[in-house]
This record gives structure tokens, sequence and C-alpha cells, in this order.
């Protein structure tokens, strides 16, 4: 390490640097390339916190993906939040009294940061896909914990992708078997999606899943930078299923270092006539042709009481998943006011929070 250590905004390290590091790093994973930060811009409310720790030489030492998001309760109460997805990632080539320094300097500057803008919490999502959290030498724990983060990790679902292709098959649940074989007398197709008139049909489905929820939809521009950035990379797979011609279900799964990962799905219904878990199965298939040694198949609600939760979670688990921990940290605000806020806003109608 050249010098003192230097916090640099993300927009001040070139691209190509920021990638680069993220590409060699063992802590980093997909969500820690610009791209991917850059997307989540999109998302309703969002804007990019993200920073670098540096030396005297400008070198990028680690890099903090890092997202505000600003909600308003009630038309009257502006709420900042931080999340970081992905989590911090050091140089695999520090030393452990320069990465002490580094950590110390990502904390302060995370502190700093709540405190200037009153947020009322940061959260740091750890990657399950993490390369690092594969290293036997490395030791089991919750990375966020050396930032003064409290532990409220959660569970995820992963697929070995190391065996057979057979043997993973027969690990799916009875369930998930029998749609695919019933699946291939329906005429139902797989194809891969690209270019901008597939990117209009995934919006039109993505629309259409989320009215059935309620839930707010993400905007076209967040799919866009998927379709136009990662799917010609190869950073990304998005494949649809058609029935007579008509796309009736799509998938797109995230692939980075020898990891893939369920990213966003829609559907013409809910009660699909096992496209869904065609396209799960074609896609874990893919990965594993493709050297993918892990398929993440999404969070896991193993004790949940909602019907909804446990639902998503078997289906995900339908693919002789195994149980994983998703690292999550949690550093609430000291001020109590905007804690009562938050709790409040769980009492108010959807429409009274609004995102600016």
């Amino acid at each position: 390490m050249r010098g003192p250590l230097r916090v640099r905004a993300r927009a001040e390290v070139p691209q190509t640097e920021w990638d680069a590091f993220a590409d060699a790093s063992s802590e980093a994973w997909l969500w820690h390339r610009s791209d991917l930060i850059a997307a989540q811009t999109f998302w309703p409310g969002r804007s990019d916190a993200s920073f670098a720790v540096c030396d005297g030489a400008d070198r990028v030492l680690a890099v903090m993906p890092l997202h505000r998001t600003r909600a308003r309760i009630a038309r009257s109460v502006d709420i900042v939040r931080f999340n970081s997805l992905g989590g911090h990632a050091c140089a695999d080539m520090l030393q452990p009294d320069c990465r002490s320094d580094v950590l110390s300097a990502m904390e302060a500057e995370l502190n700093a940061l709540m405190r200037r803008e009153g947020a009322f919490s940061c959260e740091l999502q750890i990657a399950p896909l993490t390369p690092c959290l594969r290293d036997p030498g490395r030791g089991a724990g919750n990375p966020a914990l050396a930032l003064g983060f409290a532990d409220c990790s959660t569970h995820t679902w992963m697929v070995d992708l190391s065996r057979p292709a057979d043997e993973i098959r027969r690990n799916y649940s009875a369930l998930t078997r029998r749609e695919l074989r019933r699946s291939e007398s329906r005429s139902i197709t797989i194809r891969e999606a690209h270019g901008s008139r597939d990117l209009e049909t995934y919006y039109r489905l993505h629309l259409e899943t989320y009215g059935r929820t309620g839930a707010r939809p993400f905007p076209i521009a967040y799919f866009q930078a998927i379709f136009e950035t990662c799917v010609p990379a190869r950073l990304a797979r998005i494949l649809f299923a058609e029935r007579a011609g008509t796309v009736v279900a799509a998938q797109n799964t995230a692939v980075y270092k020898k990891g893939a990962v369920y990213w966003t799905g829609a559907s013409a219904t809910d009660k699909a006539a096992g496209e869904n878990r065609m396209l799960f199965d074609a896609q874990i298939m893919a990965a594993r042709s493709a050297g993918c040694v892990r398929y993440e198949t999404g969070e896991a609600f193993p004790k949940t009481a909602s019907e909804k939760e446990r639902g998503l979670s078997q289906f995900k688990r339908a693919f002789g998943a195994s149980l994983e921990a998703y690292y999550r940290g949690m550093r609430p605000a000291s001020n109590p006011l905007f804690r009562a806020l938050w709790e409040l806003r769980k009492l108010l109608p959807r429409r009274a929070l609004e995102f600016s």
C-alpha cells in the first residue's frame, strides 16, 4: 500500500478500473460491477452512493456497491435508507494490517454517509455466490460483521452443479419431474431472448406479473440495461417459454465466476402448465454446461407464516436445492424518531409511501 487511504466515489473511478477490480477480487460478485450498479439506479427512488477505498497512488483496494433510497411517508416525512447488494469487497493481495485499515475506512465512510443524510438504516447483502465464501481456509461467518453491522442473515436455496446432469435431475422433487415429463407433450418450446422486440415482450409479461400481485413494477430502463449490457456480455441469459408461438413465461439467470442465480422472471398466469419448471431446468443445465459449479434458485423462507412465501420457497427448493446462509448485516440509525416513523409506515396504506 502506498501513502494514506482515500475514499473515492464510483464516478471518480474509471469504469474499466472498477470492473477489473470486481473481476479479480474473490470477495466480489456480479453486483459489484459498474453496469449492474448503474442499472439499479433505475429502481424507484434509488441513486448511486457507491465508493472505493484507494491508496495514495489511487490504486483501488476495496469497493462498496451502495444505493440510497428516498421515500416519503404520508407525503410529508422523508426517509433515507442505504442498501448494498453485494457488500464490501477487498483486494485479495491485502495484508492483514492493511485490510484492517481498509475496513476501518469503509466503516467510517458508511457512518459519515448515514449521519450526513440522516439515514434510517444501512443494510448489506452478501451475494451467496461470492467465490471467497467457498474457500475452506477463509473461516465461517458473516462478512458484514467486520464492518460493525448486526447480523440479520437469512437463507437461500443452492443447487450443486458439480454432479452429472441425470443425477441433478434425479434430485428434483417428484412434482417437478412429473411436470417436466408432462410438458414434453404440451408443445412448449424454449428459446433464448435477444434484442429490443424481446425486451418489449419480456416487459409486457413483467407488467402482467406485477399487476396480479399489486406490486410496483420496475421501470423498463432496468430491463433494458440487462438486455443491452448483460445479455451481450454473457452475464445474463434470458429464456422464453412459448406455446403455439406465444410467449407465456420468461426466466432471466445471471452468470458470473462459475456461479449462476435466478435473477428475474415473469409469466402470463400464476397457473403455468409447467413452463416455469421447464425454464428453471433449462437454465440449470445451461449453467452446468457453461462450467458453473453452483446455481442459486433464490431466497428461502423455511419458517415463514406467509402462504405466498412458503409456496415460493418450496418451488425454489424443488430443483434439488440445499439450504445455505444468505449473509446480511443491518445498521439502524441511532435517532429514535426515525425508528418510530418507519414503524408507523407499516400501518399506513400503500399509497401513503411515495418515492421521491
